[in-house]
């Protein structure tokens, strides 16, 4: 039999005492060591654990001259003040559509409800992180729990990598998108494994409350919902749009939104709508070996095509092999496809969106061909490298280099604990 195939116990009888004992001492060991029994209770519970201590540790890296978003979120949290009155404000402002309403009201709400015991940041970012992981790790749980996850220890780890990465629990530094980004993905693939109950996708529509970017995702699911699932002309819609993953357009840049949007969304299209946010796009800033990062993305942008082509190559085969799941999923998955596609182009947007095709994309490869072809997840692990590399790396200035000191892979939890608080 093909090694790749070869089944792992990914469960251990170890009472959750040991695991708990063993993250006191060094919680990222634990968190290492919980990944040899992933489909376990136990090793969820450390990976919920440690990515609540992940953002708790969070503080600037004065090493680093680099700007992260979450030194802006950071200055933000410091610098607002708000009451209890002006809070109730701006949420009724906010609902009214009011010409000076915020995009949404999740932060200001969080940053007033923590402000109400402390001024300490690291509780912030602490709480913001609940929602995040229970989400993320809810979300990972259908693939975990799947019998089909024991096949192949490297492939299947690689599933989860792949999963986890586009939003991982790093990005909490901007916890808004974030918070919203998981909540449509968790209500999402949970309608589609409980057989299509609607009230599994209402709380999606909170998700603007949280981030103003995500009401295109409101929008995606209603449309969803109301179009016929015909598999033919979403397969062609994906293929139609696959070239404009790669083509930077100002297209949308044409397109004037004022009679569309309440003034708040308007300040918020026409901010990430100028020549400006466009030339960035195109990569006008540019400079030194530019080329390499942009080779990477462009590789995979490929992938993820190719994977979707093999996926639709899958259902038109009509095999009897594909699960239930992967058929009630397939007509939004080829719907989110070709819209993540269509609006590639658009600054900001077009990039969060595309974390979304991603996910989707992993959870119905894994679904509905998963554990065939393993040489592609290792190709999708290789194209990515250079984006977890930078990320996690602490030499180009990713995203650990700015609010993640090394001390939070070897030093124990009451240490961990203590600096946020006394020092």
């Amino acid at each position: 039999m093909n090694k790749q195939y070869l089944k792992y116990n990914w469960t251990t009888s170890q009472p959750l005492g040991h695991f708990l004992l063993f993250f006191i001492i060094w919680p990222f060991g634990a968190w290492l060591y919980s990944l040899k029994y992933i489909r376990d209770s136990k090793a969820y519970v450390i990976f919920f654990l440690f990515s609540l201590l992940t953002c708790w540790h969070m503080a600037p890296v004065f090493l680093s001259d680099m700007y992260d978003d979450f030194l802006g979120i950071l200055q933000r949290f410091q610098d607002m003040t708000i009451s209890t009155d002006e809070l109730v404000k701006q949420i009724q402002a906010y609902f009214t559509f009011d010409r000076e309403a915020p995009k949404e009201i999740y932060e200001i709400t969080m940053i007033w409800f923590i402000k109400q015991f402390t001024n300490n940041y690291h509780f912030y970012f602490l709480i913001c992180a609940i929602p995040v992981a229970y989400f993320q790790l809810k979300s990972l749980k259908l693939i975990t729990d799947d019998n089909k996850f024991k096949a192949g220890f490297w492939s299947s780890l690689i599933v989860v990598i792949m999963f986890i990465f586009p939003r991982d629990i790093v990005t909490v530094q901007n916890p808004r998108f974030t918070t919203g980004f998981w909540l449509c993905i968790v209500c999402t693939l949970y309608y589609f494994c409980n057989k299509n109950r609607l009230l599994t996708l209402l709380p999606i529509l909170f998700a603007p409350l949280i981030h103003s970017a995500l009401w295109l995702y409101v929008v995606i699911i209603i449309v969803y919902l109301i179009l016929p699932k015909n598999h033919t002309l979403l397969r062609w819609c994906v293929i139609c749009t696959f070239p404009l993953m790669f083509i930077t357009t100002d297209f949308f840049h044409q397109i004037d939104l004022s009679q569309f949007l309440p003034p708040s969304l308007y300040r918020w299209s026409t901010y990430h709508n100028t020549d400006e946010a466009y030339a960035n796009l195109a990569g006008a800033s540019r400079s030194g070996f530019w080329w390499v990062g942009s080779s990477f993305v462009i590789a995979q942008k490929v992938m993820y095509a190719v994977m979707a082509t093999i996926i639709m190559k899958e259902f038109k085969k009509s095999n009897k092999k594909i699960d239930d799941v992967s058929r009630r999923l397939y007509p939004f998955f080829l719907l989110f496809f070709a819209i993540s596609n269509l609006i590639h182009s658009v600054p900001a947007l077009g990039e969060r969106f595309f974390c979304f095709t991603r996910i989707f994309t992993i959870f119905m490869w894994f679904k509905a061909v998963y554990p065939k072809y393993p040489k592609i997840l290792v190709c999708l692990l290789g194209v990515c490298s250079w984006s977890i590399f930078v990320r996690y790396g602490y030499i180009l200035g990713g995203a650990l280099s700015v609010n993640t000191h090394p001390d939070l892979f070897y030093t124990p939890l009451p240490y961990l604990i203590g600096k946020g608080i006394f020092w």
